[in-house]
């Protein structure tokens, strides 16, 4: 017969705190070339100050560092098991967002909806934005949100660049 293991939450935390918000992993996102994980949001906003690790300090990506990290849904699961009421603590701050945002009536232009209007018809492809750096196609509207807003309130400034596609005959 074996015995469990007794491990205490001061050795597994290291692995499923972010280094950057020092906060459990939320949407757990791993570097592909170094395999160091942190929360999405966190390493994505960190990439818009450098293209380093923030723990080895290897070089990512030279222009497109979102190429190179990886959702990892199977850390984000151990860490969703380890912690008791963070998932459903989650859960229940979006669905508390969404509903602020719908008593707001504020109007929101989904990336799709721009893709496919007037000015796109398949034929031009539209990159989008913020403070000049390209966001990731991954990426929903609601990635960009939680990533790029200050949490003021005040509008989500995106550029966008509509380049046409030279459709061969």
């Amino acid at each position: 017969m074996q015995s469990e293991a007794q491990v205490k939450v001061q050795q597994i935390n290291p692995h499923v705190i972010c280094y950057l918000c020092q906060g459990y992993l939320i949407d757990a996102t791993t570097i592909t070339e170094c395999l160091h994980s942190f929360c999405r949001s966190c390493i994505v906003k960190h990439f818009d100050k450098s293209l380093l690790c923030p723990l080895c300090n290897l070089r990512v990506h030279e222009t497109r560092p979102h190429l190179n990290i990886r959702s990892d849904t199977t850390l984000q699961e151990i860490v969703y098991g380890l912690v008791p009421g963070l998932l459903k603590e989650l859960l229940s701050n979006n669905l508390n967002k969404r509903r602020q945002s719908e008593d707001s009536q504020r109007t929101c232009i989904t990336l799709e909806n721009i893709s496919s209007s007037q000015f796109s018809n398949g034929r031009s492809k539209i990159d989008v934005f913020h403070n000049g750096r390209l966001i990731d196609n991954e990426f929903m509207l609601e990635d960009v949100a939680v990533i790029y807003a200050n949490n003021t309130g005040n509008p989500l400034h995106l550029q966008f660049k509509i380049t046409p596609i030279s459709q061969s005959h």
